[in-house]
């Protein structure tokens, strides 16, 4: 994800990006929670809706996938499934950041086009990006 400028990525929320490779999506989130006094870094890509049908496969097979991956992890949120990966902004350097858009990107592109198709997913539609 190298050479991605910012400026052009950013969305009309504060502290959020977004841009494309390949076929997926990925979304960037920066959010301070007053509460906890800490700022976390979210980055994530929608993968697709949560099938109706062979949902106990499918879920075992996430969690699979989820064994083999580093720091990120399929997660789901109302409907659908993402890859995604927080963390807390305290101590990320600008290359842990990097590394963890790139892990985001990776896992995205390698099983997206897999899932879809063996779980027959429909296309996320949302309206606002998770976490914003």
């Amino acid at each position: 994800m190298a050479g991605i400028d910012p400026a052009l990525c950013r969305t009309a929320e504060e502290g959020q990006w977004s841009f494309g490779t390949g076929n997926i999506e990925i979304w960037v989130d920066l959010w301070y929670i007053e509460s906890e006094d800490r700022t976390y870094f979210q980055v994530m890509s929608p993968i697709g809706m949560i099938p109706a049908e062979g949902r106990e496969d499918f879920y075992r097979e996430l969690l699979d996938l989820n064994y083999q991956m580093i720091d990120v992890n399929f997660v789901s949120y109302k409907d659908g499934i993402y890859i995604k990966s927080i963390r807390e902004v305290n101590f990320l350097t600008p290359e842990a950041m990097s590394l963890t858009i790139n892990r985001v990107g990776y896992y995205g592109l390698l099983h997206e086009k897999h899932i879809i198709q063996k779980y027959k997913l429909a296309k996320i539609e949302y309206q606002e990006e998770p976490g914003a």
